[in-house]
């Protein structure tokens, strides 16, 4: 997804493309002294290095004008804060990077010729997270679809089907348990698959969240706990349930489990 910075010396031309929901990147127009331009090159997904490492050795062996710095450390707000945010970078694209775009801290990318290429529909996903006047800066390269994943092997072993309701998904973990099989592999030593895993599922599955948000910014500042629409009111229950399953349905060890142990795990 391309996207750029702006500091106050100089303005920076962002290309992004999200891996997850889309990847964010800005390419610098660096220029003077002696030598190759100097990029820098950030990447937000570990499991990338290995790859983006390589193709970067290979870029940078190819020709003598640019050269390459791959950056796996930094972090992206100090860097904007600092008025030295990366050349060009490989992100998430989610809330974090919404906060620059409806800032306009993100150049135009609208007369690249990757922009016509984008479905509106997919665009529309984009644009749910932050948009600023006059600008496409963002290009989703690559969207997530969100799924829950089960084992058809054990599922045909215990004789289950697949849940379609709140009451059956309770039903089979109960059934679960009772054979001796643990219904959620839970990885909360890494926070972020709570967020962005428990709590979405569960209350993307019950709300209709774009409506959701859509009848807060009509009540303003008259919203509150007792509104028709809240926080309190609207997303308690799917909170509830997911605590639920979180509570009585995971590994043991899940406070110790990272995302990458659920990924082996499963497999």
């Amino acid at each position: 997804m391309p996207v750029s910075t702006r500091s106050t010396r100089r303005t920076r031309r962002a290309i992004g493309a999200t891996l997850t929901v889309a990847l964010a990147a800005t390419l610098a127009a660096c220029a003077g002294g002696s030598g190759p331009t100097e990029i820098r090159f950030h990447l937000s997904k570990p499991e990338a290095i290995p790859y983006f490492r390589e193709l970067i050795s290979e870029y940078n062996s190819s020709q003598d004008d640019v050269r390459v710095v791959f950056d796996t450390s930094s972090n992206l707000q100090a860097g904007f804060l600092r008025g030295n945010p990366p050349d060009l970078g490989l992100l998430n694209y989610n809330m974090e990077m919404a906060r620059f775009m409806e800032r306009g801290a993100l150049s135009d990318l609208s007369d690249m010729p990757e922009a016509d290429r984008i479905l509106p529909e997919v665009q529309d996903l984009v644009d749910q997270y932050a948009t600023y006047p006059g600008r496409t800066s963002v290009l989703p390269y690559s969207v997530m679809a969100a799924s829950v994943i089960y084992n058809q092997e054990i599922f045909e072993q215990q004789g289950l089907e697949v849940p379609q309701t709140w009451d059956e998904l309770k039903a089979v973990c109960d059934q679960l348990l009772d054979a001796g099989i643990t219904p959620f592999y839970a990885t909360f030593k890494d926070p972020w698959t709570v967020g962005q895993g428990w709590f979405d599922y569960t209350v993307g599955g019950s709300v209709d969240v774009a409506g959701f948000f859509e009848e807060l910014n009509e009540l303003g500042t008259d919203v509150g706990p007792d509104s028709e629409v809240s926080f309190a009111t609207t997303l308690a229950e799917p909170v509830e349930r997911m605590t639920e399953l979180t509570s009585a349905y995971v590994n043991p060890d899940a406070a110790s489990r990272a995302y990458g142990d659920g990924n082996l795990a499963f497999a």
